[in-house]
């Protein structure tokens, strides 16, 4: 990734649990997830202290493998009705919109690698800043590739 110092299209390099987005692009066959508080770097031995680092401003950008993307993106949210729970589609421009209002962030809490290696599924949480409420949220993502892009891993922010 042109933009940033260090980068890395490996799972086992990066962790998204507990990470939120706060922006989303999507431009042709990219999809891109900003983190402004960073993610966990997994593999960096810069501090030879063995912990997981927090990166600074990263993103994680996913190129979809369908001609038609929007066929390579299917977004559930779950909500509850009552003593119901709910699931209902949302479309990729849909998410962009709730995520770049600045009204909603996501946050990523699991990362499952489908049974053929193009296939991810994130467990999220969509956070609502207006109302103080989160609803569960499922992305499933169909990619060649992601690859995750940082500047800088902080040595005080460590798990």
């Amino acid at each position: 990734m042109k933009d940033f110092n260090y980068s890395s299209c490996s799972d086992k390099d990066i962790d998204i649990h507990d990470c939120k987005a706060t922006c989303i692009s999507f431009d042709s066959q990219t999809l891109i997830f900003s983190f402004d508080d960073g993610f966990w770097i997994l593999n960096d031995n810069s501090f030879d202290d063995n912990k997981l680092h927090k990166s600074g401003r990263s993103v994680m950008s996913v190129s979809l493998i369908e001609d038609n993307c929007i066929k390579s993106i299917e977004i559930y949210i779950f909500q509850k009705k009552r003593r119901k729970t709910i699931c209902r589609e949302l479309s990729i421009d849909q998410l962009i919109a709730m995520v770049d209002s600045g009204h909603t962030e996501i946050e990523f809490l699991y990362m499952y690698k489908g049974t053929q290696s193009y296939s991810y599924i994130f467990e999220c949480c969509l956070w609502s800043r207006k109302r103080s409420r989160t609803q569960k949220c499922i992305i499933r993502l169909y990619t060649s590739k992601i690859t995750y892009g940082w500047n800088e891993v902080l040595q005080d922010k460590v798990w």
